[in-house]
């Protein structure tokens, strides 16, 4: 469905409730149940439309040759990491 959060907070000595949902809009409409705790015959709906954006693969080309370690030198200490892994178990 969406997060939810009540949001209480104090206007000229009268408690305010404030309660947040996200939901997803079908056929351009949405559903809101309303907290045990509003007991108002009126609320106020206001509505922010989220936007999110489209996920991105990474481009691992950017960081194509910008070191300046070599392969020898990243191979050699892959290879002792690796041999850290194996340990003889059985007798």
């Amino acid at each position: 469905m969406g997060s939810k959060k009540i949001i209480n907070f104090v206007k000229k000595q009268t408690m305010q409730i404030a309660y947040r949902e996200i939901v997803s809009i079908l056929n351009r409409q949405i559903l809101i149940n309303l907290p045990e705790n509003i007991t108002a015959g009126k609320v106020e709906v206001i509505i922010i439309p989220i936007y999110s954006p489209e996920p991105t693969k990474p481009d691992f080309n950017k960081y194509f040759g910008i070191s300046n370690i070599g392969t020898s030198a990243i191979d050699s200490i892959l290879n002792r990491m690796r041999d850290e892994w194996d340990r003889e178990i059985f007798d």
